[in-house]
């Protein structure tokens, strides 16, 4: 559950020395062996974290999902992901990936509480824009205040990068988000009636 940013949202409260750690290979695998006996539907096996790329073992982690069978995808924040990593995840068998993008510039760094992770998440974008075609990517964003009225602006700066896929989401009031969870909270109705309205201006273009 380590990461290197410390976000405002994080339901998990995770932070780059974190004490709990990561879970180890060798307890992780015995979990999908023991799925792979009582299914044979196709699953996918998302790591996320924390920063799942801060693990330096994260295509050997990849590789073994592989070998049994699932799909493989991953939840990035987009800082530590070039174009050598990248084709490192490829080579291991990725199959998606998804760039945490939480608002416009300002409204993202200051989730993020980093003035560079903006910057470090269109650059991710960029990079997969330029993926081979079997890899599945999109972007996802944590609707919160500062962000809900800034819909339609971040539709047309991801298009402008590239991004087809766009997933939207409210946040569960857990760890850091739940200290902050006034500035993080969005009522139903507003939720609903700006989907709705962005819904619109997509079916127009």
């Amino acid at each position: 559950l380590r990461c290197n940013l410390k976000c405002r949202h994080c339901g998990s409260s995770c932070e780059y020395n974190d004490s709990r750690g990561e879970m180890p290979l060798e307890d992780f695998l015995p979990v999908l062996d023991e799925i792979n006996r009582h299914t044979t539907s196709p699953i996918l096996v998302i790591t996320t974290g924390g920063e799942p790329l801060l693990r330096r073992d994260i295509c050997i982690c990849g590789e073994e999902i592989k070998k049994r069978g699932f799909y493989w995808g991953l939840v990035t924040n987009g800082v530590l992901l070039d174009d050598k990593k990248l084709k490192d995840l490829l080579n291991a068998g990725l199959d998606s990936i998804s760039v945490s993008i939480d608002g416009l510039r300002d409204s993202h760094n200051w989730m993020r509480c980093s003035e560079s992770s903006y910057d470090h998440a269109i650059y991710a974008v960029e990079l997969l824009s330029k993926a081979p075609s079997k890899l599945t990517w999109d972007v996802i964003t944590c609707i919160n205040q500062r962000n809900i009225s800034q819909l339609q602006d971040m539709l047309d700066e991801f298009m402008s990068h590239g991004v087809k896929r766009w997933k939207i989401f409210t946040v569960f009031p857990m760890g850091r988000a739940n200290e902050n969870e006034e500035r993080m909270k969005v009522k139903r109705e507003e939720f609903y009636a700006s989907v709705n309205e962005q819904l619109f201006w997509v079916r127009k273009i």
